[in-house]
């Protein structure tokens, strides 16, 4: 695949979904990466995988942005995308921290769920609802547990418990 090929399913994939000036910015930015890669178009379209993908991780980005956490998503999906890419001699930040001195408890995904549900990825999303799913099926096994030792246990014993005393109450009634 070339680059012109490569961009313009990325193009295509956005147009319509993002504003026109958004989509012109990314497209810059994967052209300059094209551009200054000592790598081959073919290389450069492998190494960055399915440009639909690439769109719709762009579209998900776009659609945080609005969110809390959206601008803090972009930077570091980018800052690491550049720091994967970058020689041994160049540093992460500007200031020489890396990666992981910026992320703080608040950026979790336990966090973002309770705070701020808008910023959560789509995987993030099928993983909340999921486990909601399991808790739902886990809460409905334990119902029947209950409704079962209920009929099987609980309700025997109450029965048990009037049947004896109706009789001890007929004994006393017969001796009395």
């Amino acid at each position: 695949m070339t680059k012109t090929e490569y961009l313009g399913k990325v193009r295509h994939t956005l147009s319509g979904r993002l504003p026109s000036e958004i989509i012109e910015k990314e497209m810059k930015y994967y052209e300059e990466y094209f551009e200054t890669s000592p790598k081959s178009e073919e290389e450069v379209c492998e190494e960055l995988g399915d440009p639909t993908l690439i769109a719709k991780t762009l579209l998900s980005s776009y659609e945080s942005k609005g969110s809390v956490m959206g601008n803090i998503y972009e930077k570091e999906a980018r800052e690491e995308y550049a720091n994967s890419h970058r020689s041994s001699d160049d540093t992460y930040n500007e200031d020489g921290s890396s990666f992981s001195d910026g992320v703080t408890d608040k950026e979790s995904l336990l966090f973002r769920l309770i705070f701020d549900r808008g910023s959560l990825k789509w995987y993030e999303k099928v993983l909340v609802f999921a486990v909601g799913i399991l808790i739902a099926a886990l809460i409905v096994c334990v119902a029947i547990l209950l409704v079962k030792f209920t009929i099987n246990v609980v309700i025997p014993i109450i029965i048990a418990f009037f049947v004896v005393g109706f009789i001890m109450y007929l004994i006393a009634r017969i001796r009395g």
